[in-house]
């Protein structure tokens, strides 16, 4: 063997493996997206799905940063690739109303939500969110309905039952303005309620 031959055997053995897997790709993104590093997780997943541009869950977690980082346009291409390879996880439908939902697309947002209810009679998340969509759209008592289905499901998942508890008192005082004769008392919700519906507003992020 020539010394050209071993000095180009000893530096190529001394480099790291190139070569990675669609695979290798993904769970280096997923770690990643553990640690909030979601720059650097959406770089792993564009690689996993250069590797293979049938790699749904690529496209749904790359789609999950993109949402982190609000890069909804990005998020909702992501999804819609996601679902036309699998049309059958809840998942997708869900995430995809709550983009839908950011960018104000609330008819389609509920759309999706019913798609993914369908998918997953039980979830009570979707169905909160669902309450969620029907108040921005300021249908009160439609709102109502699905956060009592989800506190049913569940009366100690605290975000329904806050949103319930606080859509009660937002249909109880419309019913209460409503105009009766002999009567022109009004309602107010007090500093507390608004208060709380602040919080709940933040905790949504909906800071305006």
């Amino acid at each position: 063997m020539n010394k050209f031959f071993l000095l180009v055997f000893f530096f190529l053995g001394s480099l790291p493996s190139i070569a990675q897997t669609a695979e290798e790709f993904y769970a280096m993104g997923y770690n990643a997206a553990e640690n909030e590093n979601y720059s650097q997780a959406i770089n792993l997943y564009s690689q996993a799905i250069a590797l293979d541009d049938k790699y749904y869950s690529a496209y749904y977690n790359r789609a999950w940063c993109f949402y982190k980082t609000s890069n909804f346009p990005k998020a909702l291409f992501d999804l819609n690739k996601a679902i036309a390879i699998n049309e059958a996880d809840a998942g997708a439908y869900t995430l995809r109303g709550m983009i839908r939902s950011k960018m104000s697309n609330y008819n389609s947002a509920f759309t999706d939500y019913q798609k993914a209810l369908e998918l997953s009679p039980d979830d009570k998340m979707i169905l909160n969110n669902m309450g969620v969509v029907m108040e921005k759209m300021d249908s009160w008592a439609e709102a109502l309905k699905y956060y009592e289905k989800a506190v049913a499901i569940d009366n100690t998942y605290q975000t329904a039952l806050n949103n319930y508890q606080r859509m009660q008192k937002k249909v109880a005082e419309i019913n209460n303005n409503k105009p009766m004769a002999g009567n022109s008392g009004v309602n107010k919700l007090t500093a507390k309620d608004y208060f709380d519906i602040g919080m709940q507003a933040a905790d949504e992020g909906d800071y305006e």
